[in-house]
């Protein structure tokens, strides 16, 4: 005489063995930890390489000027620092300002020139939509252009 559960099983289509079930749950969990650990792996070097990057060593070359390091990059921020503070903080990173927006490009990575910046302030940042148009101009909009092209390292 056979189980009756072991029936109801095979006839809901759950017709596997314990032993399958367990052997999936072992392959699967395996899985996972590889994945996790493969996951730590990528993060722990690309933190190690940022460290490098930052360790004091110097990190930009302005044309004639020598070389700048992060800390005098932050430290030079003139007027334009505090406009963008102000008008632009809010949707970009910038290291240098102590911004941390997530909107917009990180202009870390990005690293634009002072003509790509005066460019997007003007045309509202790459035609996408999402950065206003004419958002400073001017005197201002230099500032902030100039501010941003060295302080992200841009030419």
């Amino acid at each position: 005489m056979s189980d009756p559960s072991r029936n109801d099983e095979h006839a809901h289509g759950l017709g596997r063995s314990p032993e399958a079930s367990w052997l999936i749950g072992i392959v699967l969990g395996g899985l996972i930890v590889i994945l996790l650990v493969a996951a730590y792996a990528i993060g722990w070097h690309r933190g190690r390489d940022s460290e490098r990057a930052t360790a004091g060593q110097p990190t930009e070359q302005r044309s004639g000027s020598g070389t700048t390091t992060p800390q005098e990059k932050t430290a030079a921020g003139g007027p334009g620092k505090q406009l963008f503070s102000q008008n632009c903080g809010s949707c970009h990173t910038l290291e240098a300002a102590g911004t941390t927006g997530s909107v917009g490009p990180n202009l870390d990575q990005l690293e634009p020139s002072q003509q790509a910046v005066l460019a997007a302030i003007g045309n509202g940042g790459s035609g996408s939509g999402g950065m206003p148009k004419d958002l400073l101009s001017g005197k201002q909009a230099d500032e902030v252009a100039q501010f941003v092209s060295r302080a992200s390292g841009g030419s």
